[in-house]
């Protein structure tokens, strides 16, 4: 059973930290003692006032602890508690963080991802004390929670079995049988938002995702999307294109979408055209389509 003094320290770490998130500009919820399993409070994430949907679960330590040789602030904890609470932290959907404080003026705090390799290991969870918990680690521990909160917003575009027959047409060669697909996509182009305007595919833009300084697995996955190509123009209007960089008279401009599939898993697709032309006549064609997230942990854990 904890000590009135203990108790008291772990209320003092709890108020710095939410002082702490406040300061940043975001949200903490403190849990009751008898809920908080590992989990002392949440952070809800939040940008300009307004939430993004990223929740942070914070387990608090306040106490003095050692270093190890490696300088390290070293928490401990019962070993069996420990690995209950480790079980908890692997569960959850968003990032698991240990806050430590210092129990003396000015109750400085660091931070540790719990789901870090060698973070926790045995009785003990290691913090770096180069980590300071504030505004300076904002943009980190919100890269902890993925991408999922955002993905969720974006428009869902539905495909079907027949947008990808190009596949099925000897499989042993993709990329003769997508640039036969390429090629039916510029005799008949798609609008934008279905009524907008053209979008058309030249071979500028078939040498843009088949170009030798390209890996050759990020050029097979751009010939897998191209199925989904027609789909994505169609379900998106010119006005929800975002404006990217410039190029050779004109610019870049995406659209991205989550991308069902009947035969895998749904993914984030980012598919960019080349616009030229004047507002109210812009003249557009295909230059890439890729996943958007591709070598990215969308859980925000490797």
């Amino acid at each position: 059973m904890a000590t009135y003094s203990s108790q008291r320290r772990g209320q003092l770490g709890v108020n710095q930290v939410e002082k702490v998130v406040l300061e940043m500009g975001w949200r903490w919820q403190q849990l009751d003692a008898a809920n908080d399993d590992g989990v002392d409070g949440l952070i809800f994430v939040e940008s300009g006032g307004i939430p993004t949907g990223q929740i942070i679960y914070v387990q608090v330590k306040c106490h003095d602890s050692r270093t190890d040789s490696k300088g390290r602030i070293c928490v401990s904890f019962r070993k069996a508690g420990l690995a209950r609470n480790y079980e908890q932290w692997r569960r959850v959907v968003g990032a698991a963080i240990l806050v430590h404080v210092s129990p003396t003026p000015p109750y400085a705090t660091h931070w540790v991802n719990l789901l870090e390799p060698g973070a926790v290991k045995g009785s003990q969870v290691f913090v770096d004390p180069k980590c300071s918990f504030g505004q300076s680690s904002a943009r980190r521990l919100a890269i902890l929670c993925g991408n999922i909160h955002r993905d969720l917003l974006k428009a869902r575009v539905d495909t079907e079995t027949a947008d990808f027959d190009y596949l099925k047409k000897g499989a042993t060669d993709l990329q003769n049988n997508a640039k036969a697909f390429y090629r039916q996509l510029r005799a008949d182009p798609p609008r934008l938002g279905g009524s907008g305007p053209l979008v058309n595919f030249s071979s500028e833009g078939w040498r843009h995702i088949t170009r030798q300084s390209r890996a050759r697995l990020s050029q097979l996955q751009s010939m897998l999307l191209l199925g989904g190509t027609r789909r994505v123009i169609e379900a998106t209007p010119e006005t929800a294109l975002e404006v990217s960089d410039e190029f050779d008279g004109g610019r870049l401009v995406i659209a991205r979408v989550a991308l069902t599939f009947p035969f895998r898993q749904t993914c984030m697709v980012k598919l960019i055209l080349r616009r030229r032309g004047t507002v109210g006549n812009y003249y557009y064609s295909f230059w890439s389509i890729y996943e958007s997230r591709r070598g990215r942990d969308v859980l925000g854990r490797k």
